[in-house]
């Protein structure tokens, strides 16, 4: 099953609607959004992912399904050295 998504950036002001497949690794998620949209976050530097409704953070090794991720669902995507929180 498919489920709509928002990923956020808050380093390079990045917002990104998305469908994905539940049963998809985030990590693989984030590195095609790497591969094909310029100025997105290297794997390399990702720090961590958090739900931003909840601020709790997500193991991106799992799928959506797996970390309890569902449509609607924000996810704030924090580079090293950056900063969270709005």
């Amino acid at each position: 099953m498919n489920i709509k998504i928002t990923i956020e950036v808050p380093t390079r002001e990045n917002k990104i609607d998305i469908r994905v497949n539940q049963e998809q690794r985030m990590k693989t998620t984030l590195g095609v959004l790497n591969e094909n949209r310029k100025g997105f976050i290297p794997l390399s530097n990702i720090e961590t992912v958090r739900i931003k409704e909840t601020g709790r953070q997500v193991d991106i090794r799992e799928t959506y399904e797996e970390a309890g991720i569902y449509t609607g669902a924000i996810l704030v995507v924090e580079e090293k050295g950056g900063e969270y929180g709005e």
